[in-house]
């Protein structure tokens, strides 16, 4: 039952990562045993994650988040073909299949972004089968939706994958870890380059593999604002462009 109790812990810390910028209030945190029930099951009406078998089992156990401040727009956590007595099996062409049809069917919108997780660690060809999945995605289906808060069309429509190992704890409440906080929006991103005095380009680095990038949803161009107290000089404000 570990990959269940994986399921269950990185459920409850996607909740409170993920609050600041997705609805998670309504989000139900089951116990291993009601998960367990919901493992087994292919789908529920609630959850039509569903589109073939080479989705494998976790299905029902995938849910979905709505932006706070953009309407119609979601978040989607997808648990990828878990099993409990091994690692996810991954081909990209079966990824590509499975995630083109939920777009495709319109169970996700073009706008929608995913986060698959999956039982398998993040390596280098991996990291290249994401972002070659996600340029198909904006190929096919480039999107954005009008708002307020500085999102283009690079910030819709994207896929993570995610290492469900990475996810049995919150990275962001580790005492050595500092706020992050994303700016997408051009004019604070200009008002910040007046301060910094440089350019885009000149900034330090944050990649956008980063594991607290990647749950912030950064993307390229995108700042972040990092604060580090220290005991001595009080608070700090660094800045870092993600590539």
């Amino acid at each position: 039952m570990e990959i269940v109790e994986q399921i269950v812990k990185s459920r409850k810390n996607l909740k409170e990562i993920l609050k600041d910028e997705y609805d998670t209030d309504s989000l139900p945190i089951y116990e291993l045993e009601e998960m367990d029930k919901l493992f087994e099951l292919e789908t529920t009406k609630d959850n039509p994650f569903k589109t073939s078998s080479n989705s494998g089992k976790g299905n029902a156990c995938n849910f979905t988040l709505n932006h706070k401040n953009i309407k119609d727009h979601k978040l989607h956590i997808v648990y990828y073909n878990l099993q409990k007595d091994g690692k996810t099996k991954l081909m990209k062409n079966t990824i590509w299949k499975y995630i083109d049809k939920l777009y495709e069917s319109e169970t996700f919108q073009k706008t929608d972004n995913v986060f698959l997780i999956i039982n398998e660690p993040f390596k280098e060809t991996i990291k290249n089968m994401n972002n070659e999945l996600n340029l198909e995605l904006k190929e096919k289906y480039r999107s954005k939706i009008e708002n307020d808060l500085g999102y283009t069309e690079k910030h819709f429509g994207n896929l993570s994958i995610f290492d469900i190992k990475t996810l049995q704890y919150n990275i962001l409440d580790h005492k050595s870890v500092p706020k992050h906080t994303v700016v997408r929006d051009i004019k604070d991103i200009e008002k910040i380059l007046d301060i910094c005095n440089c350019k885009l380009e000149q900034l330090p680095v944050i990649l956008k593999d980063d594991p607290v990038a990647k749950l912030k949803l950064g993307t390229n161009g995108d700042i972040f604002k990092i604060i580090r107290i220290d005991k001595t000089c009080g608070e700090n404000v660094y800045y870092r462009v993600c590539r």
